[in-house]
């Protein structure tokens, strides 16, 4: 290898290569630094465009959360009341059945009631939603300080 290529892991630069004293691979360029520069702003402008776009979401679903809410709260309610009366028959039909003579019970009659009374035997189970939270704000400085932070130099 020549002292004066610039092939990865020559270990002497070509001297036009230098920026006082430092390789040019330590340094940022002028152009990086522009553009550090910019992309630090673009991330604060974005990330505030971001945060009202967020803030306008929670609002939205806000209101639009609070009506599921209260119609499952309004569904899940009569859905207790559909348990209490099925389960009051089934109760009330097995304690009747079961007073019974096993005769009885083994006879078609007796196999049809309890047919009957399994029918009543149901699941009635609540509705289990998963409504959308309000989102969370971010920190658009935390990346942009850690891009405008880093040194463009080994030395600072």
């Amino acid at each position: 290898m020549s002292p004066h290529s610039n092939e990865p892991g020559d270990a002497v630069p070509r001297r036009g290569n230098r920026l006082r004293g430092q390789p040019a691979a330590f340094t940022l360029s002028k152009e990086q630094l522009t553009e550090r520069a910019a992309l630090a702003a673009a991330l604060r402008t974005k990330g505030a465009a971001l945060n009202a776009a967020i803030l306008l979401f929670n609002q939205a679903i806000e209101p639009l959360s609070q009506t599921v809410r209260d119609a499952l709260e309004d569904y899940d309610g009569i859905l207790e009341r559909a348990r209490t009366l099925t389960g009051g028959i089934v109760e009330t039909t097995q304690a009747a059945f079961d007073a019974k003579s096993e005769k009885w019970q083994a006879s078609d009659k007796g196999v049809q009631v309890r047919g009957w009374i399994e029918q009543w035997e149901m699941s009635l189970d609540d509705v289990d939603l998963e409504l959308p939270e309000p989102l969370g704000e971010v920190d658009a400085e935390e990346p942009a300080g850690a891009l405008t932070d880093a040194s463009p130099s080994p030395t600072g």
